[in-house]
C-alpha cells in the first residue's frame, strides 16, 4: 500500500470501508498515512492533473472552507472521501447540521473544535433546510442543546453517525481534514438556522485554475513534499 499513488490508496480505503465499516475499514489507510507525511500534498498534486481534475468536484463554501470530493466515481451507495481545507483569515460561521451518511474524520493539519447537539421538541424557533438551501419547514420549534465539545489536533481521528447534529470550527489559522463517508443512510440532511438568519449560503464550484491556486496556498502554509 505504501508504494501506491494517493488516489489508489483512497480507492483501497473505500473498499475496506465497504467490507468492514468505517471504524475498522480505515485502520490500514491510517497506518499508511502515518508512514507518509507527504501524503496530503502528493494527493493534491495528483488531483491537479487535467484528466483527474475533470472527474472530481472541488468547491468553496462561503462560511470559510474548501471541499474536494476525492473519488473519480463518487456514488451515494458507495463510500468516498473529501479533503476539507479551512482557509486562513476566513471566519467560520457554520450552522448546526447533520449528514445523510455516517462519517469519520482524520485531522491532517492544524486543529479543530467539534460541538455536538441534540434536538428537543420545544424551545427556540429554527428554520430547517436541506444542504442545497431548500427550505424544509419554517414553522418548527425546536430546542437544540449542546451535549459535547472537544478539540482535535493533527493525527486525531473521530467518527459521527449521520443523524448527529454538530458544528465544526478551525482552532488554528489553517486546518485540513480528510472526511471519509459511508454509503448514504437517507436522501438528504438537515441544516438548522435561527429565525432571524438568512438561508444557508450555497457553495461555488472551483475552476481548474482556482484549484491549482488552492493547492499552492495549502503547500505554502503546510509544506509537505
Amino acid at each position: 500500500m505504501r508504494d501506491s499513488s494517493p488516489l489508489l490508496l483512497l480507492e483501497a480505503a473505500y473498499r475496506d470501508i465497504e467490507s468492514n465499516g468505517l471504524s475498522r475499514g480505515l485502520d490500514t489507510f491510517c497506518e499508511a498515512l502515518d508512514a507518509n507525511p507527504g501524503f496530503l500534498f502528493a494527493l493534491l498534486r495528483e488531483l491537479t492533473d487535467d484528466r483527474v481534475f475533470a472527474t472530481i468536484r472541488s468547491s468553496y463554501h462561503p462560511i470559510g472552507f474548501y471541499s474536494t470530493v476525492l473519488s473519480r466515481h463518487a456514488r451515494k451507495d458507495y463510500p468516498s472521501a473529501r479533503f476539507i481545507w479551512f482557509e486562513p483569515g476566513h471566519a467560520l460561521a457554520e450552522d448546526i447540521h447533520d449528514h445523510a451518511y455516517d462519517f469519520s474524520v482524520i485531522v491532517v493539519h492544524g486543529s479543530i473544535r467539534e460541538r455536538l447537539f441534540v434536538e428537543r421538541s420545544h424551545g427556540v424557533r429554527y428554520k430547517k433546510y436541506k444542504f442545497d438551501g431548500t427550505l424544509l419547514d419554517s414553522n418548527v420549534r425546536t430546542d437544540v442543546e449542546e451535549v459535547a465539545c472537544f478539540s482535535l489536533q493533527a493525527g486525531c481521528r473521530y467518527q459521527l453517525d449521520h443523524d448527529q447534529l454538530h458544528m465544526t470550527a478551525a482552532l488554528t489559522p489553517a486546518a485540513a481534514l480528510l472526511m471519509f463517508r459511508s454509503s448514504y443512510r437517507r436522501f438528504d440532511s438537515r441544516v438548522l438556522a435561527l429565525e432571524n438568519k438568512s438561508e444557508p449560503s450555497r457553495q461555488k464550484d472551483l475552476s481548474h485554475d482556482d484549484f491549482r491556486s488552492l493547492v499552492e496556498r495549502v503547500n505554502q502554509l503546510s509544506p509537505v513534499t
